[in-house]
């Protein structure tokens, strides 16, 4: 089980890697969620995005339309899990 400090820690270490990278991320900024709201990487983000006070936008089920909500929103992050199947295996 995941409790309220494991999530916090990894928020807090989130943005240690963004100021790391020396990226200022505030209000003006928004976070496309493309994976399912249980997720945790996903989860983790949305948090870190809350706390510089950005923008959040949550992903329709049509996979054509994922362009079209990134540009609508202005996303400047997006978080993708690659799953390895038997077609992709061979590429890990």
């Amino acid at each position: 089980m995941l409790t309220h400090h494991t999530l916090v820690t990894a928020v807090a270490s989130l943005q240690g890697f963004v100021d790391l990278g020396n990226i200022r991320m505030g209000p003006d900024d928004s976070f496309l969620s493309f994976l399912t709201l249980a997720h945790i990487f996903d989860r983790v983000v949305e948090e870190f995005m809350l706390s510089v006070g950005g923008h959040i936008g949550y992903w329709q089920v049509q996979s054509h339309a994922l362009r079209n909500a990134v540009v609508a929103i202005w996303a400047i992050a997006i978080c993708i899990v690659v799953v390895a199947t038997a077609s992709t295996s061979h590429l890990c």
